[in-house]
């Protein structure tokens, strides 16, 4: 009977702890209920500025387009004065391009009489072209042939080098990566063992 009545009584305190944090989180509720009514009040006084500030463009947007009327009107009597222009300048261009295409007439004429003694040294030149570059083609491929043997030679060497300096950088960063390796397996295995007397401090804690 008497441990009835004790779990009784543990379990009315656990129902009043329960009822207190229930009430803290009621308040909470209420004080952002609060918040939340204040900001609906600043977002309404907003909302009336941005009415009046709407009000006002209508105003503004109603004598721009009186302004575009006006405009429409004064653009229209510009455009006629500007279709005059261009039939003044469409006549002096028709004149223009028949004053044109008699000088490409003659132009023509001069121009083919031009290619043709043209053709004919190009001709010639080409020829004396044509002999020089096969001599220099010969000398050209002369000094090639002696400039790659030099260079297969330099690269041979230079190959050399650079297979031992690859060993030796090599060698060295697997000696780096190794002892890199060491060190992260020792500091696992620390932080293991960390862990496991973490866990174990804990456990008691953890039984009812």
């Amino acid at each position: 009977m008497a441990d009835g009545i004790d779990n009784l009584t543990e379990r009315v305190q656990v129902v009043e702890v329960k009822v207190d944090r229930l009430t803290e989180r009621v308040q909470v509720v209420e004080v952002k209920m609060d918040h939340l009514a204040e900001r609906v009040q600043v977002v309404e006084v907003k909302v009336d500025r941005l009415t009046e500030r709407v009000q006002v463009v209508e105003g503004q947007v109603s004598q721009l387009s009186a302004s575009l009327s006006e405009l429409s009107a004064s653009v229209d009597q510009r455009f006629d004065q500007v279709d005059e222009r261009f039939n003044a300048i469409d006549a002096a261009l028709l004149e223009q391009r028949e004053y044109t295409e008699f000088g490409y007439a003659r132009l023509d004429t001069k121009m083919d009489a031009g290619f043709s003694r043209l053709d004919a040294k190009m001709d010639a030149g080409f020829s004396r072209l044509d002999a020089k570059m096969d001599a220099g083609y010969v000398q050209l491929e002369a000094k090639m042939g002696a400039g790659y043997v030099q260079l297969e030679a330099k690269m041979d060497a230079g190959y050399g080098q650079l297979d031992a300096k690859m060993d030796a950088g090599f060698s060295r960063f697997e000696r780096k990566l190794d002892r890199f390796i060491d060190v992260q397996l020792q500091t696992n295995e620390l932080v293991d063992r960390r862990l496991r007397a973490l866990e174990e401090a804990r456990a008691p804690d953890a039984q009812p």
